[in-house]
């Protein structure tokens, strides 16, 4: 993916039209390519670092490019740690096009995605954690996302896991001392110490572990998918909750039959609001696209973070309405009882088959009425009765350093007491160097390309 004598440019700002353009040029070639691009027929100015530049491009050989504003940013001191220039051309499509392509010519090459933050990442600029916030805070869609991935990529994360790799570098390091000198008796780090030390060590992973929810909760949403039987008002609840006809409403049954999906932002959180086909009992499906709609009504409760179950309460609840409420679970699962507004309502129709702590509410999806009650019994929910407190976390792992930081956890459980007074020195070495090998893969200090490729691949061209 690196060739760091290669010279790489993007459009780093969303393609489209709009007033202004930066295309992003990096490496040993930055410079000369923007010279190369200034017109020469007036006073070729004189690039001065980090200066605002109001420059006239020409294509060599060909016609005027545009009027831009450059500032070239020689490495170290820049965002990839290359020579670095970035162009603010005007905006549209067709003098991006042209501006990259003049650069092509010049023999720079197009930047693969997130390749900007990968050469910042293999310079020392950043390290992975940090790498990593860059992409989640271009991808933040609260206010609670966008401060956890400022604080990552600030090192706040990056701060506490450097000295876990210190102190397994120094446990390490005293094990093999103890080794070497073997036969002169040295035991430079007592069993009952080092017992102290990895328990220290278990506990700081443990609670790093434990913040893992609540990323997940601010980068990814809260997935709520709407489900029930036929025609008791999932997609009016649907388009009231989002505020918006987003979804058709009919009186006949059976209008959804594929997912819908929206996001929603209440109290700070983002919701991912799912809108499915109705479930039906095995010998209620009619046709194959019935029965589709009901597979994959089921595959998104599966995934989902809060499963929202949909009754009409004017009518009595069918027998596989009451076998579904009586699995429901109550720290993921809540209970709308739909079409208040309707004559024969009765709210208390679920109650003799709710299991324990599961919460119902009334509505009308048509009127409105109970919505806002909705709205926060679903953040409740999703934030595990934490409320705002679950949004103010400043240190959460995302997914993948959760499966390293899991499988350092696994490793250090192996080092229990027991453990720990009985192996062979060269035993616990190994022991250790395992867990060293599973941190150093989410820190990126020692971490394979294909891993990175994986990392960078989601980034978008140009940063």
């Amino acid at each position: 993916m690196h060739r760091p004598d290669e010279t790489i440019a993007a459009l780093a700002t969303p393609p489209g039209e709009g007033a202004l353009a930066v295309v992003r040029v990096s490496g040993p070639g930055a410079r000369a390519a923007l010279e190369a691009l200034i017109d020469g027929r007036g006073r070729t100015p004189r690039l001065m670092p980090r200066h605002l530049h109001y420059l006239h491009l020409r294509e060599p050989g060909s016609g005027a490019l545009d009027e831009v504003l450059a500032v070239w940013m020689p490495g170290p001191h820049s965002y990839t740690g290359e020579d670095l220039v970035e162009i603010s051309a005007h905006g549209g499509p067709e003098t991006v096009r042209a501006l990259l392509g003049a650069l092509a010519g010049l023999g720079v090459r197009h930047a693969a995605p997130g390749e900007f933050t990968y050469r910042a990442f293999l310079s020392g600029r950043l390290d992975l954690v940090q790498a990593e916030a860059v992409a989640e805070l271009i991808q933040s869609r609260s206010e609670a996302a966008r401060a956890l991935a400022l604080s990552h990529l600030a090192g706040g994360l990056s701060d506490r896991l450097r000295p876990l790799r210190e102190e397994l570098l120094a446990l390490l390091r005293d094990l093999e001392l103890g080794i070497d000198f073997a036969e002169e008796d040295i035991e430079p780090v007592s069993r009952e110490d080092l017992h102290g030390r990895l328990a220290a060590l278990r506990n700081e992973v443990t609670t790093l572990l434990a913040g893992a929810r609540e990323g997940r909760l601010l980068r990814e949403g809260a997935r709520a998918v709407l489900a029930g039987a036929p025609n008791v008002g999932k997609s009016s609840l649907f388009n009231a909750l989002l505020e918006q006809d987003r979804a058709i409403v009919t009186e006949a049954p059976g209008t959804t039959r594929d997912l819908l999906e929206e996001a929603w932002v209440h109290r700070g959180l983002v919701f991912r609001l799912q809108d499915t086909a109705g479930l039906r009992a095995a010998g209620e499906i009619g046709n194959e696209a019935e029965r589709l709609g009901t597979d994959r009504t089921e595959a998104a409760l599966r995934e989902a973070t809060l499963g929202v179950w949909i009754l009409d309460g004017a009518r009595p609840l069918r027998d596989s309405e009451r076998r579904r409420l009586a699995e429901l679970d109550a720290e993921r699962d809540l209970v709308v009882i739909n079409k208040r507004d309707l004559a024969g309502f009765d709210r208390r129709r679920a109650d003799p088959f709710l299991p324990r702590g599961v919460r119902a509410l009334a509505v009308s999806a048509r009127e409105g009425t109970g919505l806002d009650d909705l709205r926060d019994a679903l953040f409740d929910l999703a934030t595990g009765g934490a409320g705002q407190a679950a949004l103010a976390a400043t240190v959460a792992v995302n997914r993948r350093q959760e499966a390293r930081l899991a499988a350092l956890q696994h490793d250090l459980a192996l080092l229990d007491r027991e453990r720990v007074a009985s192996l062979e020195d060269e035993l616990l070495a190994r022991h250790l160097r395992d867990a060293l090998a599973e941190l150093e893969e989410l820190t990126g200090d020692r971490v394979g390309e294909k891993v990175l490729e994986e990392i960078f691949a989601n980034f978008c061209i140009g940063k």
